[in-house]
């Protein structure tokens, strides 16, 4: 894991590795389908926390207290954000305790959600 805080691999809905302990208010980047994405905890121009997450230089969401999720079901995620890897994100986001919206809890550990990858990795914040 060297300078890893946390990692962790999911295939298909499985997880195939899980180390180290995640940290909410630090950066982390979720790899799908080998294209990685930056996931920050930062203030907005109004000052509340939020999450955003980006691809290269562009944010493809942002998402703020209390749930850490979009205005949209989990099911819609890829066409409301016009991302194809957004279900795949917030899944992540799940698994680590990110977003904690029930209704997604719920899709993302339904026997019936789509079958998803990811790799979350977080590097040793301090």
């Amino acid at each position: 894991m060297s300078n890893l805080q946390y990692e962790c691999i999911v295939n298909n809905n499985k997880v195939t590795k899980e180390e180290g302990s995640f940290f909410k208010a630090a950066p982390f980047s979720v790899t799908v389908d080998s294209k990685r994405y930056d996931i920050n905890f930062t203030r907005n121009e109004k000052g509340h926390v939020v999450y955003e997450f980006l691809d290269g230089d562009k944010l493809i969401t942002s998402v703020r207290h209390p749930d850490y999720v979009p205005e949209c079901s989990a099911e819609e995620l890829n066409t409301t954000l016009n991302h194809p890897a957004a279900q795949a994100l917030f899944a992540a986001t799940c698994k680590c305790d990110v977003s904690i919206e029930k209704d997604y809890k719920a899709f993302f550990a339904s026997d019936n959600s789509p079958k998803l990858s990811f790799h979350i990795q977080q590097h040793s914040f301090l």
